[in-house]
Parts: structure tokens; sequence; C-alpha cells
């Protein structure tokens, strides 16, 4: 199945996510609200096919390393 690319933004907030980060960190880190954070990781979950940060944190090095 094809699935939309995440957004620059979207692509940051992954990045933070597979380094370990939880989304208060990611919300002080980005400097908006946890509920802007949540909304991503929603959307990023959808986009990217997984339904949890672990499965997320494979997919984005699994992603990364494709397009390295």
């Amino acid at each position: 199945m094809h699935r939309k690319p995440l957004s620059p933004r979207e692509r940051e907030v992954a990045s933070l996510i597979a380094s370990g980060l939880q989304d208060s960190e990611i919300a002080s880190k980005l400097g908006v609200a946890r509920g802007t954070i949540r909304a991503h990781v929603a959307t990023i979950y959808i986009k990217a096919g997984v339904r949890n940060r672990t499965e997320l944190s494979v997919w984005w090095r699994e992603h990364e390393e494709a397009n390295a």
C-alpha cells in the first residue's frame, strides 16, 4: 500500500520519538503544546501504518536507511 509522505514537521517529530523522547519532551523542545504533538503522532501513525511508538521507531529506522 502506498502511504502519504510525512510532512517536514512530522518527520521531525518521528525522529524525536525514535530517539526515545516522550510527547511532553518533544513539545518543550519544539516550543509547541503537548496536544499539538499528540495530533502529529496520530497522523504519523496513520501515514506510517503503525500502532505504537515501538513500531514507529522501527519503521523510522527502516525508512531512514532506505532513504540514506
